[in-house]
């Protein structure tokens, strides 16, 4: 090859290299260009101020101490700001050493980092390694997001001046609190302190070093390295973590003086437990409770206030009657799933002196279906119903002495024919007294009583008690025909012990502002969510009446050996079985039934929701003392009078039990 046409090949050469860098500098100048007004945002913008998580705690929550039952959080992303001084520095300097060991020193991007993950990348052909420091990861997650995922040497260009940027005008105190409240750590936790209470349930001072190290090796691959999802991987990268951290013991970035070598590799070796709660798919505990709370503050403050801004909100649950409750339905109604036809229960019980929610169980499992049974089904409740009925009847002035006829009646159904109302065992008695009409839940007699005073006059008490679903004026409403829902239920009940003042139910006890000010307290507004119902004279009568149904009626399966009332319900074709029932202190509804509305098996009140019932009020109430329901001074009645029945006709043969499905059209009561 002659000289001259080397002399041509280099000046090609040099010319196209040459050619290579001015358009290698004019794309620099480029996307300076493009980029300045990203600096601009900049320093115009605050780092980012982080929504809060709206934190949901039991009964047992301390405003003092900020300690109590988590029930879990409500969020946009799970994030709960923390500042920087109440991050523990063993978590701060793992995260460091994993993420940027040289963040104090350098000014935002890392010359030497991005030069060994430029030859890093090159030896592998592909862009693997990112060299990015805190300031970087701060910058593409804010204000590059909509191209962070982009692995683009335009990206990180931007990424490194707008980092600059942000280091030229932030302390690095602020650049990493920020970042710490920023970054995701998976299974839904934004921030470190969401993270700590996702992963292990625990406040972040209580912290071992080896469970620094596995959330800090997070961030590089969040959903990858779950250790919920993924232990081994996630134990993997914490060794990974640790072993930096020995390194910058060393190297001298970090001030590790307080770590030593014995601690790391103590740290190693730990057994990591990671948090188990009973939760929903949300890491709720009491998923349905928290539901209806959650509901109630949407209702109240708006999404946006409940989601972002970081309230406190302290709630009537007790975290063990809850979990005897959750115990119970699941027990008992799995027990009878072959036996029985049924696939669902529900349970919902309150505080008969506050109206205070003390336990919710809306199904037999939230992650299945999150329709809340306790809240929102409405289902016949059979002879349930028929305390409204007589409760009713007393306030007119009838007497429990006072004779009802147990027969066979047929009463105008508004369409030129007749319905009669059948006993469910096709049994009849004749004359007998009001209150063994109520004891031994008899249809006809019941039927009677209500055509005496008037189903208007039942759905008024009904009313009084908090009952508001559509209940329509007929004589089959006081067999249960019209739905209701089992939390009004339950608050309705308790008006019997509580001597006639009905006490609206209340989930939240106090709610709390991001800066810890009191901006709700339902603790002090009994007097504006209660009525008067009935008399007291009436509500004690009622009291005598019911505890004679688990004494000697139809619900003496639900006797815990202690002062109780109750009454039982089973509508017609056994489509639903309830018991309601209460303590002096505690009211308590419990249902089973299917939600395609089939028929279950022969399931009566005092079957399986009378056990449901006893199981969950037994064990909650194992420690209470033994106390017997208030009379008044001038009490009609202290006890329940003798009777012997006897019957006085032949039952009929044929014919279904209960009350119609559907109601008889027009006014049927004479």
């Amino acid at each position: 090859m002659s000289g001259q046409v080397l002399k041509r090949i280099l000046i090609g050469t040099l010319a196209t290299v040459l050619a290579l860098v001015v358009v290698f500098l004019a794309y620099v100048l480029f996307l300076i260009f493009q980029i300045s007004k990203n600096q601009s945002l900049v320093s115009g913008i605050s780092l980012p101020l982080t929504s809060q998580n709206t934190r949901v705690y039991a009964s047992d929550y301390d405003p003092e101490k900020h300690t109590g039952t988590l029930l879990g959080a409500l969020y946009v992303e799970n994030r709960d700001y923390v500042k920087l001084s109440d991050v523990p520095k063993q978590l701060v300097d793992c995260i460091l050493a994993s993420e940027d060991a040289g963040f104090w020193k350098h000014k935002g991007f890392n010359v030497r980092s991005i030069i060994r993950a430029a030859v890093a990348n090159v030896r592998s052909q592909s862009l693997r390694e990112g060299a990015s420091t805190i300031s970087q990861q701060l910058a593409r997650n804010v204000f590059l997001s909509n191209i962070k995922s982009q692995k683009t040497v335009s990206r990180k260009l931007q990424e490194i001046i707008l980092a600059r940027a942000i280091e030229n005008k932030y302390s690095k105190q602020e650049i990493l609190e920020s970042y710490l409240n920023y970054i995701y750590f998976g299974n839904r936790a934004y921030g470190v302190k969401a993270a700590v209470y996702s992963y292990f349930n625990k406040d972040l001072d209580k912290l071992t070093l080896g469970e620094c190290a596995l959330l800090a090796g997070l961030p590089k691959a969040p959903t990858l390295l779950n250790p919920f999802k993924n232990k081994d991987a996630a134990l993997a990268r914490r060794d990974e973590v640790l072993a930096r951290l020995e390194e910058e013991r060393h190297r001298g970035n970090l001030d590790l003086s307080y770590i030593s070598e014995g601690e790391i590799e103590k740290a190693k070796a730990e057994k990591v437990v990671l948090s188990h709660r009973r939760a929903g798919p949300s890491g709720w505990f009491a998923p349905y409770f928290v539901s209806y709370v959650r509901q109630y503050l949407f209702d109240k403050y708006g999404e946006d206030q409940v989601l972002r801004h970081g309230l406190t909100v302290v709630t009537t649950l007790n975290p063990t009657a809850q979990a005897i409750a959750e115990d119970a339905v699941v027990k008992d109604v799995t027990a009878a799933v072959k036996s029985k036809r049924v696939s669902q229960g529900a349970l919902v019980s309150v505080d008969v002196k506050t109206g205070g929610i003390l336990a919710m169980v809306g199904g037999l499992d939230y992650d299945k279906s999150n329709f809340n049974r306790a809240t929102m089904a409405r289902r016949q409740p059979g002879s349930s119903f028929k305390p409204f009925v007589y409760s009713t009847a007393l306030e007119e002035g009838w007497k429990i002495t006072d004779t009802l006829q147990d027969k066979e009646i047929g009463y105008p159904d508004g369409e030129g024919g007749e319905w009669t109302p059948h006993n469910y065992d096709r049994k009849y008695l004749g004359t007998i007294p009001v209150w063994y009409g109520l004891v031994q839940s008899k249809n006809a007699a019941t039927v009677d009583l209500l055509n005496h005073i008037g189903p208007e006059k039942v759905v008024e008490m009904a009313r009084r008690m908090g009952i508001t679903t559509q209940l329509n004026p007929y004589l089959s409403l006081g067999l249960g025909s019209d739905g209701v829902i089992p939390l009004e239920m339950a608050a309705a009940f308790a008006t019997f012990p509580r001597g006639g003042i009905y006490v609206k139910p209340v989930c939240v006890l106090q709610v709390y502002d991001h800066n810890g000010t009191l901006i709700e307290d339902n603790t002090q507004n009994m007097q504006s969510r209660s009525t008067e119902a009935m008399s007291p004279e009436t509500a004690y009568t009622m009291v005598v009446l019911m505890k004679g149904v688990i004494q000697r009626g139809t619900g003496t399966r639900a006797n815990i050996g202690r002062p109780a009332g109750g009454k039982t319900g089973t509508t017609n074709d056994y489509r639903d079985a309830w018991f309601v029932g209460y303590t002096p202190d505690v009211c308590t509804a419990a249902w089973v039934g299917n939600d395609d509305f089939q028929s279950m098996n022969r399931m009566f009140g005092g079957g399986t929701p009378a056990q449901i019932w006893r199981d969950f009020m037994s064990a909650f109430l194992k420690d209470a003392q033994k106390t017997d329901f208030a009379a008044p001074e001038d009490a009609p009645v202290r006890s329940l009078p003798a009777f012997a029945p006897k019957p006085e006709e032949k039952p009929p043969e044929g014919g279904q039990p209960g009350a119609p499905a559907t109601p008889p059209e027009g006014k049927v009561y004479f």
